[in-house]
C-alpha cells in the first residue's frame, strides 16, 4: 500500500467484446478516473495490452482487480480468457497485486441490495458512484446483445467489491 495514500490504489478491468472498461480508485468509492476503451478488430490482442500496459504506467495502482474467468459457471471466450491470463502476467512483471473475482463473490459483495442481474448491481453502482450515473445502460432484453457500457458498471462493481472484500468501508 502507497504511504501517501490511506487505501490502495485500485484500477478494476473488465474485458467485453469490444474492448475494455477501466475505473481507478484511490479509496473506495472515490472514483478517480474511469472509461471504455474501444479497440478495432485488427490487432485486438496486442492493443488490448498495450492499453493495460498504459493504463498501469498512467495510474501506477497498487492492486489490479479482474473478473475470475476460471471460477465455475464463467462464461468467457478462449480469447477473453486468454487476455485474462496475459493481464495476470503483466500485473507480475510490475509487481502489482492481482485480485481476481467471480461474480458470485460481487454478488455476494451486493446482496443487501438482493440483486439478481448485474444490470441490479449496476444500478447500485450508480447509486453509490453519480459520476458515472449518466451511462447507465437500459435494462437488457433477452433478445438483445449486452450493452457496451455495462462493461463500465462491471469494472466498478469490481473494484468496489476489492474494497469491501479486503475491509475497507465504505
Amino acid at each position: 500500500m502507497n504511504g501517501a495514500h490511506k487505501y490502495s490504489r485500485v484500477l478494476a478491468l473488465h474485458l467485453a467484446r469490444r474492448g475494455l472498461a477501466f475505473c481507478q480508485f484511490e479509496a473506495p468509492g472515490a472514483l478517480h478516473d474511469w472509461g471504455i476503451k474501444y479497440i478495432a478488430w485488427r490487432a485486438r490482442h496486442e492493443a488490448t495490452l498495450g492499453v493495460v500496459q498504459h493504463l498501469i504506467q498512467r495510474f501506477a495502482p497498487d492492486a489490479i482487480v479482474i473478473e475470475d474467468v476460471s471460477a465455475t459457471g464463467a462464461r468467457r471466450s478462449a480469447r477473453i480468457c486468454a487476455l485474462y491470463r496475459e493481464i495476470e502476467g503483466i500485473a507480475d512483471e510490475h509487481g502489482i497485486d492481482l485480485n481476481a473475482y467471480d461474480w458470485e463473490a460481487v454478488f455476494h459483495v451486493f446482496k443487501a441490495r438482493q440483486p439478481r442481474t448485474r444490470h441490479d448491481i449496476a444500478v447500485h453502482v450508480a447509486e453509490l458512484l453519480p459520476m458515472i450515473k449518466r451511462r447507465l445502460p437500459p435494462k437488457r432484453r433477452c433478445w438483445l446483445p449486452q450493452d457496451p457500457r455495462q462493461s463500465l458498471y462491471d469494472a466498478a462493481a469490481l473494484g468496489l467489491s476489492y474494497y469491501a472484500i479486503h475491509g475497507h468501508a465504505e
